[in-house]
């Protein structure tokens, strides 16, 4: 039955295939373009599924620079470092137009944006723990644009208001 499928999708790629009837089927000879029509039809596949896969334009990550812990109190400051690698060298969106929307956390001050190799940017944030009640704080970078944009979230422990 396998059989007979394979055949039958090999036989819609290649008409040129030698063919031969037997009980109702379509079995085809082994033929040199055999191996050739199957790679083009795997190949045909994989750029299929990866044309349908989400892509960001820009990589965006966080890193803590100062005040790394497992926990945070209400209170305490966070230097954060903000990497964005523009993967789509001509972006019509400026670095300035980069997002942040936060859940627990302050931000206090930010430096300018740095261009540290070409197409990546970088910026520091002084942030300040305000606590919320599900104990997560976060920060996300969201970048808009046509090219699909991008997006990071940072998440840490924090305590709890009540």
């Amino acid at each position: 039955m396998l059989t007979v499928e394979y055949n039958a999708i090999l036989l819609l790629f290649n008409s040129r295939l030698n063919k031969k009837k037997i009980g109702g089927g379509v079995m085809i000879k082994n033929n040199k373009n055999t191996d050739f029509n199957l790679l083009q039809i795997v190949l045909f596949i994989i750029i299929c599924l990866l044309s349908f896969m989400q892509l960001n334009a820009c990589d965006i990550d966080f890193s803590i620079e100062k005040n790394k812990k497992p926990f945070y109190s209400i209170g305490e400051e966070i230097i954060v470092c903000v990497t964005v690698a523009l993967t789509h060298r001509n972006c019509p969106v400026d670095i300035n137009k980069t997002d942040f929307k936060t859940d627990g956390i302050q931000i206090l001050a930010m430096t300018p944006w740095k261009e540290i190799s070409t197409g990546t940017y970088e910026r520091k944030l002084k942030l300040k723990v305000i606590g919320n009640k599900s104990g997560y704080i976060v920060i996300k970078a969201i970048r808009t644009c046509e090219k699909e944009g991008g997006k990071a979230t940072l998440t840490l422990k924090a305590e709890v208001i009540k």
